[in-house]
């Protein structure tokens, strides 16, 4: 798993901030949610020091150039380290019936809060045993508890394994 301390976080929140400030002064509509969420991937590549490499690939965004079979899933949730549980995600939307079935197609899941400043790293096997397959999309909610949380911001509530970057 790539090492967060490598990573430059702070540029990366200043960067968020600016992407998130240039979506409400120009009043982009709900149509460029992907364009903000591409920024944003990208700006974590930047600042990931080397580690990972943006890929947009099938059921991941990332694979990392440390061990490059690793693949990573990339998931902005609003609110996400607000409560003991994450809202709901959106893993897949086949925009579509799905076929009842959930491969593996990321080694680990990182879900970040933008206003919070922190992420959270949860491993596949968790992610995928709280997976909820519906018509279209694959859903889950996950316990902060389970996650290897970062943040700029020091302590959060829940007494969950914590790393404040400085």
């Amino acid at each position: 798993m790539i090492d967060f301390y490598k990573c430059d976080l702070s540029s990366f929140w200043k960067d968020c901030r600016e992407i998130f400030d240039e979506f409400e002064r120009e009043q982009m509509p709900e149509e460029c949610y992907g364009w903000r969420s591409w920024k944003i991937e990208k700006s974590f590549e930047k600042h990931s020091n080397g580690q990972l490499k943006w890929q947009n690939g099938k059921g991941y965004d990332y694979t990392e150039l440390i061990e490059s079979s690793k693949k990573v899933e990339w998931k902005q949730v609003k609110d996400a380290f607000k409560k003991n549980v994450t809202p709901t995600v959106i893993l897949k939307n086949f925009r579509k019936n799905c076929i009842r079935q959930y491969d593996k197609t990321f080694d680990y899941l990182i879900v970040i809060d933008v206003e919070r400043e922190t992420l959270g790293v949860f491993q596949w096997d968790y992610v995928h045993s709280k997976s909820i397959i519906n018509d279209a999309t694959i859903t889950t909610q996950l316990e902060i508890s389970k996650a290897k949380l970062y943040t700029q911001r020091g302590t959060l509530p829940w007494g969950c394994i914590n790393e404040e970057i400085t």
